[in-house]
C-alpha cells in the first residue's frame, strides 16, 4: 500500500461518513418539521400569541374618528385542572394604563369534537358583588 492509497482510503472514508452525518440530520429535521401537532399544541399557540402588551396605535391614526390608542395587556393566570389555559386580560387607553376599564379572564382549550373547531376561548365574566357567573362568550378558531 502506498502513500496514495492510504490518503484515498481515509478521503473515501471521511466522505462517507460526512454522508451520513448529512442523511441523519436531514432525517432528524424532516421528522422535526412533519410532527403532527395536537389540538393541546393548537391551544397553546392561541395563548402564546394573545399574550403579550399590544396597542391599536397603527388602526387609530388611520382611522381617529371611529377607532382609539388602547392597550390591551395578556398574561397566563392559572392552568386548570385538565390542562386549559386562564388568561387574564386587560383594556386601557394607552394614556391611563394603570386605570383599565375592561378586565376579563379567558380560558383557552381545545374545542369539543362536536364543536368543529379546534380551540375554544371561552371569556369568562364574573360578578364580585353577588357572587354569581355571568353567561360566558365562545369565540372559535378553526
Amino acid at each position: 500500500m502506498t502513500g496514495s492509497d492510504g490518503s484515498n482510503g481515509r478521503a473515501r472514508a471521511r466522505g462517507l461518513v460526512l454522508k451520513a452525518i448529512f442523511l441523519l440530520g436531514g432525517a432528524l429535521i424532516l421528522k422535526r418539521f412533519t410532527k403532527s401537532r395536537t389540538s393541546w399544541d393548537h391551544a397553546r399557540i392561541i395563548a402564546d400569541a394573545l399574550s403579550g402588551e399590544k396597542f391599536s396605535s397603527e388602526q387609530a391614526s388611520r382611522d381617529p374618528m371611529n377607532y382609539f390608542n388602547l392597550r390591551t395587556l395578556t398574561c397566563p393566570a392559572t392552568v386548570m385542572v385538565d390542562g386549559s389555559k386562564v388568561l387574564y386580560f386587560e383594556q386601557a387607553f394607552w394614556r391611563t394604563p394603570e386605570k383599565p376599564f375592561r378586565q376579563r379572564f379567558y380560558m383557552v382549550k381545545p374545542c369539543p369534537k362536536e364543536m368543529k373547531c379546534d380551540v375554544e376561548v371561552r371569556a369568562i365574566f364574573m360578578l364580585l358583588l353577588a357572587g354569581a357567573t355571568l353567561p360566558a362568550y365562545i369565540i372559535k378558531f378553526h
